[in-house]
């Protein structure tokens, strides 16, 4: 799911910045961009430290917030489930899915530095006790000149 939903969200993002990126230059003050992308989820979760796998369908709300002067330009996006269900596959557990995701890339407009902050936290909440899965996922990776570095913050699986 993350992978196929970052390239759909890189690729707008790209598109949108392509176009407008030369414009807010030329003009050399601030251009903000606001947009949403409602993303359908059908697919299986199996993270790392899952009991099991879980059939989750719903929806994904993305919002890009995107702000591009002469010197730089800063994505910020904020991912938030929309009637998130799931079945565990093995034991027919029934999940609603909360939390969200949040990123921010700031780069230079040169392209020497880019610096991109991941907060990653789903929680899938099953009836009964002890049927919570709770994921959390804090990356910061830096690219400096084409040598790209990533500090994983926090990883926790509950």
């Amino acid at each position: 799911m993350m992978n196929s939903r970052y390239r759909a969200v890189l690729a707008v993002s790209a598109l949108i910045l392509a176009v407008t990126v030369p414009a807010a230059v030329a003009l050399a003050k601030a251009t903000v961009i606001h947009t949403t992308v409602v993303t359908d989820i059908d697919e299986v979760w199996d993270f790392e430290g899952m009991p099991e796998p879980v059939a989750v369908t719903g929806q994904l709300r993305t919002t890009l917030h995107i702000t591009i002067n002469k010197n730089r330009i800063i994505v910020k996006e904020e991912d938030k489930p929309v009637g998130v269900t799931g079945v565990g596959l093995m034991t027919g557990t029934e999940y609603v899915g909360l939390g969200k995701t949040s990123s921010l890339l700031n780069l230079s407009n040169d392209g020497t530095q880019q610096v991109i902050h991941t907060t990653n936290h789903v929680k899938l909440v099953g009836k009964g006790k002890g049927n919570d899965y709770t994921y959390t996922y804090v990356t910061r990776t830096v690219i400096h000149d084409g040598e790209v570095k990533v500090d994983i913050v926090r990883k926790s699986v509950k």
